[in-house]
């Protein structure tokens, strides 16, 4: 039976999908590469020219003995019918026909499908756009196999008959890991292929049928053109996530071997992929294949590889929580020149208060003052112009605390300058829901900004913004924070859209980047209109969050680490706990930080925490992620249990009680935890330092 497999689980990551990263830090050095985006001008034409060849081959072929059409099944139709199945591949990207016209590429895929005998065009589409977007999810990427596969094709033997085999788990595995209800063009699809299947039967016969679907079979089994299912993501190193392959082949299978170069620029058509690799060839140095014979071979006999082979984002198997699953490291991008840390160019930090410690950061935030009771940094007013009128417009409730807080937005700018230390602790107790959008938009400054200039908006939705295809990608994912953007053409997915396209063109340094970002802004959209939340999100990506979603989640790093040093100074014991573990601060704090915690926390304790953040910055959401890891891991049987890296990431992610993340007890745990200003300046010195020492 052969060599049993010694690998039983996937491989763990707890970062984002890599190529999103990668994209932006090549473009960044790489501009021209943009030219290269669009569809081919020939595909359209040879499509149908595969497609009258494999029918012509099909009317002569069965004229031959059997063992002919057996071997001429697998060598020719096999061939032709997997070139077919990769440009199909193409053309769920829109690089038949462009972007422009989706319907007419949805056409030519019918067409790419006729000798394939089986209905797949349009399922792939929707299938396999969602493993681009989040290649290793657990749930999303199909294009990893299931534990029940692992567990089956585990020798030898058993994983030659799954690579024979592979194209009945490639179209059924989606059905059961993540169904997803039938559209009107599958239906169509479906159709068309039936009544093309029943015209080559009667017309040409059952034996053209029987040779074009085995070639089908053939073509995506045991077969040197399927060698790129396993060469694409199958972990024959591990930590490198997508291989590409240089060989021959490539001529057969529209440059799909170009893998890296497809991950990092999905809208490349397949006649220009080289050219990326030959406009930034330091980036395509990993290692390659050139044999995807060699590639079938080595993954049947290795017993190091199978279909346990490849990364996952999550926890989701038993071995999870058992500490069955290898982890490895987060991948780390260096950083384009604009963000070296050595230059200190990187986002400025509300935790520095003096402008002759690292002064340039200092230059680029907005100027702070001392609060002379508690020393921590305060930022200078923010002119919003928030008159009588316009409070008494709002919804103004009977309690005395919406009383108190009318009065306090009536005269802003006085108590802003006067008594900011009032303002913080109101913040800190919770400001009236009734109030909060304008209280957040008079803190943030976005009232201010968008007094300054009213029809920026409307003008730059106006506009065309290249980020448009990753936006509708993420925009989904919001439905999973309200039922407000759970309607596909709902308001709430209209305005997300909207803010997000609106920002993507008001700030193309950072354009688009990350589902954190989608988050945050449909966290403001579920308090204020598109306009509104569009100038709060333009305040707290600039003035609170800068450099969270650039290359390399660089400022997100750097707070992380300064949540580490900050436990360790004030519980040694959970400090000494999770370094036993091996947990980095990167392993969850990238999921905290980067959407501010509306993923993390119930949602009455995001509101409280958003209410504490724009008063006092990005220092609340380091204090809160602290408080976090101080509430789950105090108990010493909690410890106890968590004996592996991944049971201490399940346990953050899924285990911690209800209980501890209460609005009032976690806000109260929060306020009580004294640090000083004194320690977070320490530790943002040490952590600058080390993260320098990285990327120098």
């Amino acid at each position: 039976m052969g060599q049993i497999i010694t690998t039983t689980d996937f491989q763990y990551k707890y970062d984002d999908e890599p190529h999103a990263t990668r994209r932006k830090e090549i473009l960044a050095k790489h501009p021209e590469i943009k030219n290269l985006f669009g569809p081919d001008p020939y595909m359209k034409y040879l499509v149908p020219l595969i497609v009258i060849f494999q029918l012509v081959t099909a009317y002569y072929v069965i004229q031959l003995p059997g063992w002919a059409i057996l071997f001429l099944s697998w060598a020719l139709a096999g061939t032709f019918n997997h070139n077919l199945s990769l440009a199909m591949h193409e053309i769920s990207h829109n690089l038949a026909f462009g972007h422009s016209s989706p319907m007419m590429n949805r056409f030519i895929g019918f067409v790419a499908n006729i000798p394939l005998c089986v209905p797949s065009s349009i399922t792939f589409k929707k299938y396999h756009l969602d493993h681009h977007r989040y290649q290793g999810d657990n749930k999303l990427d199909v294009d990893i196999p299931s534990h029940l596969e692992g567990y089956l094709f585990y020798n030898t033997f058993t994983k030659l008959i799954w690579v024979f085999l592979q194209p009945l788990f490639y179209s059924f595995r989606p059905l059961f890991v993540h169904p997803k209800p039938v559209e009107t063009l599958e239906i169509a699809n479906t159709l068309w292929t039936i009544g093309w299947n029943y015209l080559i039967y009667n017309f040409i016969g059952g034996w053209a049928l029987a040779y074009l679907a085995g070639g089908t079979l053939l073509g995506l089994g045991l077969h040197p053109m399927a060698g790129h299912f396993i060469s694409e993501h199958y972990t024959f190193i591990k930590g490198q996530e997508t291989y590409s392959y240089y060989g021959p082949l490539n001529w057969l299978a529209w440059n799909v071997g170009y893998h890296n170069e497809h991950h990092d620029f999905p809208y490349v058509s397949w006649s220009r992929l080289p050219k990326v690799k030959e406009i930034a060839p330091e980036y395509y140095t990993m290692p390659s294949y050139s044999s995807w014979s060699w590639v079938i071979y080595k993954y049947i006999t290795d017993p190091e590889i199978g279909p346990y082979s490849r990364v996952k984002r999550g926890i989701s198997s038993p071995a999870a929580t058992t500490g069955l699953c290898p982890f490895s490291s987060l991948r780390q991008t260096k950083p384009p020149d604009s963000l070296l840390i050595n230059n200190i160019t990187m986002r400025p930090h509300p935790l520095l208060k003096s402008k002759g410690f690292l002064g340039s950061i200092q230059e680029a935030r907005p100027s702070t003052r001392t609060s002379s009771r508690t020393g921590s940094a305060i930022p200078e007013p923010v002119r919003t112009n928030f008159g009588t009128s316009s409070i008494n417009s709002l919804l103004i409730g009977n309690s005395k605390l919406e009383q108190k807080w009318c009065k306090m937005l009536e005269n802003w700018d006085h108590l802003m300058t006067s008594n900011y230390n009032k303002v913080q602790l109101r913040c800190r107790k919770g400001i009236p829901h009734s109030l909060r959008a304008a209280a957040w938009q008079a803190i943030s400054g976005a009232a201010y900004l968008q007094q300054k200039d009213p029809g920026m908006f409307n003008g730059l939705l106006q506009k065309e913004s290249e980020w448009m295809v990753y936006i509708e990608k993420d925009v989904p994912r919001a439905c999973q924070l309200h039922e407000m953007f759970a309607e596909k053409d709902g308001l709430g997915r209209s305005d997300l859209r909207k803010v997000l396209k609106a920002y993507s063109i008001y700030n193309p340094k950072v354009g688009y980047c990350h589902w954190g970002m989608t988050s945050i802004a449909a966290m403001l959209l579920l308090l204020m209109p598109a306009e509104q939340a569009f100038w709060c999100l333009v305040s707290i990506m600039n003035k609170y969050l800068p450099g969270y979603f650039s290359a390399g989640l660089l400022a997100v790093q750097l707070d992380g680490r300064i949540m580490e040093t900050l436990v360790q100074d004030i519980d040694p014991k959970i400090s000494t706990f999770l370094k036993k573990n091996d947990v980095q601060a990167m392993y969850y704090a990238i999921e905290w930080f980067s959407c501010a915690y509306t993923r993390v926390l119930p949602w009455e304790t995001v509101l409280r925490l958003w209410d504490m953040f724009l008063c006092e910055g990005v220092k609340a959401l380091i204090k809160a992620g602290v408080t976090l890891i101080l509430l789950a891991f105090s108990d010493k049987k909690v410890r106890d249990d968590c004996n592996s890296l991944e049971k201490v990431l399940y346990y953050l992610k899924y285990k911690l009680p209800k209980h501890l993340l209460e609005e009032n007890f976690f806000m109260n745990q929060l306020c009580r935890l004294q640090i000083s200003e004194k320690q977070f300046k320490e530790a943002h010195i040490s952590q600058l330092a080390k993260l320098n020492d990285n990327y120098s």
